[in-house]
């Protein structure tokens, strides 16, 4: 059939497509960065060190949600750092798969060049056998007529497939740019204040206050 193989390697490589929007790294990096910032979210570090209100009633019995202790902050910054370790490992895969898409597109463009010079020669030919061979002249219109379709179809998937390439590209920048670089420094600062030891000096109000203020960045940074 006229064009036939070439559908079906669309097919094909629409059904790679769809599988590699849903690998299991996409899915792990995607879990990792709202665990993280789930984490994040919830820590009051003028709470833990001392220098913010008091909660008040509704505070203690509402509150159980926020990390507004140093034991509790202890614990989520342990925790951070290992989601530290368990993200960055999955930057090599998400480059990887970037570059999975990046072929992928290329391969459905040529499909789409194939296709189109199929259905076109195909109309050509119905034309032109309209009056010798009217019903072989039928069938090329039908599969010209099949093959503009999945054409269109192809031209029209463009922007699903950029959006699907930005996937692991936005998971790799919050990683490299967030996760690996402000991240860390904070989780370092955090444990050198060192609030879990009854013996240290309780941080400074500015102290907290200017962990608090870096501590809103990261959020903000991880959620654009």
């Amino acid at each position: 059939m006229w064009g036939h193989a070439a559908q079906q390697d669309y097919a094909e490589l629409v059904s790679t497509t769809l599988e590699l929007s849903q690998a299991e790294v996409l899915i792990r990096a995607r879990r990792y960065l709202v665990r993280i910032a789930g984490l994040l979210d919830t820590i009051d570090l003028e709470a833990v060190c001392g220098s913010g209100l008091s909660p008040g009633l509704f505070g203690r019995l509402f509150g159980g949600g926020r990390i507004d202790t140093a034991g509790k902050l202890e614990a989520a910054r342990v925790e951070l750092e290992q989601l530290v370790r368990l993200t960055n490992v999955t930057l090599e895969p998400l480059l990887a798969l970037k570059a999975s898409f990046d072929e992928q597109s290329r391969r459905l463009d040529a499909a789409w060049q194939d296709i189109e010079a199929a259905g076109l020669a195909a109309a050509f030919l119905s034309e032109h056998l309209v009056n010798d061979r009217p019903e072989l002249s039928r069938r090329l219109l039908e599969r010209s007529m099949s093959l503009a379709q999945t054409a269109l179809q192809i031209r029209n998937s463009a922007s699903l497939r950029d959006s699907q390439a930005e996937q692991p590209l936005s998971l790799v920048a919050a990683i490299q740019n967030v996760v690996l670089v402000t991240l860390p420094g904070w989780l370092v600062a955090i444990a050198a204040l060192n609030v879990a030891s009854p013996a240290s000096r309780q941080p400074t109000p500015t102290q907290a206050t200017e962990l608090q203020f870096q501590l809103r960045t990261i959020l903000q940074q991880l959620k654009a």
